[in-house]
């Protein structure tokens, strides 16, 4: 009676731990899908690389836009001034 208690014990130990390395061995392939710290920093500097390209873009775009601004402001400007003139 308790060498066959034993023995479904062992048994039932013996299918959990089975189970347990099936998923270790499932899990071990996700482990090469993590990133290395090198990896990782090489992509946040290429993140940071494209957001000063977008800034120095967007501030290039916006100092155009200041400057047709200002002479479209200049020329309205010199517009009153010549009517006011008349």
């Amino acid at each position: 009676m308790v060498k066959q208690q034993f023995m479904n014990k062992r048994d039932e130990t013996d299918s959990v731990f089975d189970s347990r390395m099936a998923q270790l061995a499932e899990r071990s392939n996700d482990f090469d899908k993590l990133l290395t710290t090198e990896e990782f920093h090489e992509g946040c500097d290429k993140i940071k690389r494209g957001q000063r390209k977008i800034l120095a873009l967007a501030t290039h775009i916006l100092d155009q836009e200041r400057v047709a601004t200002n002479a479209r402001i200049d020329r309205v400007e010199r517009d009153v001034e010549r009517l006011k003139a008349r």
